[in-house]
């Protein structure tokens, strides 16, 4: 291995990248039961797993009922039931990476994601390669492309799955799985702040909750991603800022 070669190793936690000899030792020492490839400048990846859809609440950041871009009015989808697209695909990766989706959620581009004009955030999608036969599935998560006669934008890793990193962009049908994400529940609708709790993994998987010491009167909880707080949520409401 060349000290100008990067290795991009999947595991378990996630991706991990070292270069040179660095990246020699890791896999020697430290690295058993990871996948790994070694590649001049990540001109292929590791794979991880495709995305698997599961029951997700309606992104409150990414839907809303109509948005403007370059000119061009497009309205959101209320469900994804059904839908079944055919045109182009492209990818994207630097310099979005690391950037927020529309979601709110950060951008990675060696996770199973893609961006979509019009789908309700998040959907599952199947994209098919209409020319190979290949066929991967991602979590849409993101607004784009907007470039004419292009109907998704891919992660990096989706597009060196499906194969068509290389080519840039491919003929592909895009097919939404089940199940459709929903409308997000509003607290009124539960008696008590408990009776909201196994909602909010629907709502954001990465969420935390803590009991509200200032509020304790009212059962309140505090809402947490990364450490950061998002809202206070009792049987009475959400106050702001809000989860997406």
């Amino acid at each position: 291995m060349s000290t100008g070669e990067l290795l991009v190793i999947w595991c378990p936690d996630g991706w991990r990248r070292f270069s040179g000899q660095l990246a020699l030792l890791f896999v020697l020492l430290v690295a058993p039961g990871c996948f790994r490839v070694n590649t001049p400048r990540a001109a292929r990846v590791a794979l991880p797993p495709d995305a698997e859809p599961r029951q997700e609440y309606k992104s409150r950041l990414g839907n809303p009922a109509f948005y403007d871009e370059f000119g061009v009015r497009y309205r959101v989808l209320r469900t994804s039931k059904d839908f079944v697209q055919r045109g182009i695909a492209s990818w994207y990766g630097h310099p979005f990476h690391g950037r927020a989706t529309s979601t709110g959620e950060t951008y990675d581009m060696y996770a199973m994601t893609a961006a979509h004009k019009t789908l309700p955030l998040p959907t599952y999608v199947r994209v098919t390669d209409l020319d190979t036969g290949n066929r991967v599935v991602v979590r849409v998560n993101d607004r784009g492309p907007f470039v004419e006669g292009r109907v998704i934008d891919l992660s990096y890793v989706a597009a060196v799955k499906l194969g068509i990193a290389d080519r840039g962009i491919a003929r592909v049908e895009v097919r939404a799985l089940d199940p459709p994400a929903v409308d997000p529940p509003r607290m009124g609708a539960f008696r008590s702040t408990a009776a909201f709790a196994p909602h909010w993994s629907m709502m954001d998987p990465g969420l935390e909750a803590w009991p509200s010491p200032s509020e304790n009167g009212g059962g309140a909880m505090r809402l947490f991603r990364e450490s950061r707080w998002l809202t206070t949520v009792s049987a009475r409401g959400a106050s702001s800022p809000g989860w997406p």
